[in-house]
């Protein structure tokens, strides 16, 4: 699942662009982002946190001719396919951004505990399960690579991206 961030910096002008739809200030919006988080993971979804900028929104909403909602918001994050290394808010010391524009790998990930001893992470729609040392990788569309060691995750994310960039780049 993704999640648009909102740097406190930026919230004010969110609240011109989005109105009545989110609270009147920062401090609750971050408590119900944290509860809607809680509600998420105990259901073991994976979350992804995508910083959106209130420029980048505004284009976004410009170029779809689509009125301003949470719903968009939330639909940016998904589409700019960005995901942020590690845990946490943001970018930290060593870490990078993660995009199409350059190889996933499997050290770009952030898995959480899914049950019975597996872990997941999701990528763009693509699910990667981790079990005993072993990997698995879904997409939408069903299993793509089943029981892989470490080894072939890395060479399996960039087939996968790579070919979905081509696609991209044809249509």
């Amino acid at each position: 699942m993704y999640l648009p961030v909102i740097a406190p910096k930026d919230y004010e002008a969110f609240r011109k662009i989005l109105r009545d739809e989110i609270p009147s200030n920062y401090a609750e919006w971050r408590r119900d982002v944290d509860k809607w988080q809680a509600v998420r993971r105990a259901q073991q979804d994976t979350i992804i946190e995508v910083e959106i900028s209130p420029n980048s929104f505004a284009d976004y909403l410009r170029q779809n001719d689509y009125a301003p909602g949470l719903k968009c918001l939330v639909g940016l994050s998904a589409d700019q396919g960005e995901v942020i290394a590690g845990s946490g808010r943001g970018l930290g010391p060593g870490q990078e951004a993660v995009t199409n524009d350059r190889p996933w790998r499997l050290t770009d990930l952030t898995f959480v505990l899914a049950g019975d001893g597996r872990d997941r992470a999701t990528i763009n729609g693509v699910e990667v399960i981790r079990e005993n040392g072993r990997y698995w990788i879904i997409t939408p569309s069903g299993p793509i690579w089943s029981n892989i060691d470490e080894r072939g995750v890395d060479p399996a994310l960039q087939y996968l991206f790579g070919k979905k960039q081509q696609q991209e780049q044809s249509s």
